[in-house]
């Protein structure tokens, strides 16, 4: 039985990721902070005859990983596939208004979770001599996009920490790999766009133009398509550190 634990999977592209394992024969394991999305998601996934169950943990605390952890060794025994994709966009604002806690919390979800998650699990992946990471980073990271600074920091960051800890675990016969989105359709581009469109001066479909007019595909990407990314990468099994752009040619680098 291959085992995967997917964070962030109540909705969106957490949950396609999940659903998309699940179709491929994973054994899932969907986590988030709500309690109430995730279970539902998880059932719904139950009613199509795939095998998914639910855990809610806060990525972001220490305490609460390991109880996710607890829970996984407990049930499974072990985990194959870690997709640390929980997230939080934070605002759009300039830097210099930017408050300490706000920039706290973006950092604690989006970096320290990972972190957490991986620092819980590692042990196990490494006594089987056997595991894969995958961390949902973004373009974002790469790409710069003004008054989205403190979003940007931990997606980078995400990036960078994908990198080092694929060299140190390599040896182990542990894979570590990113992702990083484009301008997926959904509920949260929605939200950037709107702060972008507030920051500028300009209407939500000015910006919207503006920036899907730059992909060389003309379109956003779609959260399957992102999970398909998790799929494909995960069968990859000579490939470690990199970080795959799903961005429909936005980002190339």
């Amino acid at each position: 039985m291959r085992v995967a634990v997917v964070t962030g999977a109540s909705k969106g592209i957490g949950l396609a990721i999940s659903t998309r394992l699940a179709e491929e024969g994973w054994s899932v394991v969907l986590c988030s902070r709500d309690g109430e999305a995730i279970a539902r998601s998880a059932a719904e996934l139950g009613r199509r005859g795939l095998e998914a169950s639910w855990h809610v943990c806060d990525v972001g605390d220490a305490e609460s990983v390991e109880s996710m952890r607890e829970y996984l060794t407990r049930q499974y025994g072990g985990v194959n596939l870690l997709v640390n994709n929980a997230g939080i966009p934070g605002a759009t604002r300039p830097t210099w208004t930017v408050p300490l806690d706000e920039w706290n919390e973006v950092l604690r979800v989006n970096l320290t979770g990972p972190f957490l998650c991986s620092r819980a699990l590692l042990p196990g992946m490494i006594e089987r001599s056997s595991g894969h990471i995958i961390n949902i980073a973004s373009i974002t990271g790469k790409r710069p996009l003004a008054q989205r600074s403190t979003y940007a920091a931990s997606k980078l960051g995400l990036v960078g920490f994908t990198r080092s800890l694929a060299a140190e675990v390599g040896r182990h016969g542990i894979r570590v790999n990113a992702i990083s989105p484009g301008l997926v359709e959904g509920e949260r581009i929605e939200g950037v766009l709107a702060g972008q469109a507030v920051a500028s001066g300009r209407s939500i479909e000015e910006v919207r133009y503006a920036m899907v007019s730059e992909t060389p595909l003309g379109r956003m990407v779609t959260d399957v398509e992102i999970a398909n990314a998790v799929i494909a990468l995960d069968g990859m099994s000579g490939v470690t550190g990199i970080d795959l752009n799903v961005t429909a040619g936005l980002v190339m680098f």
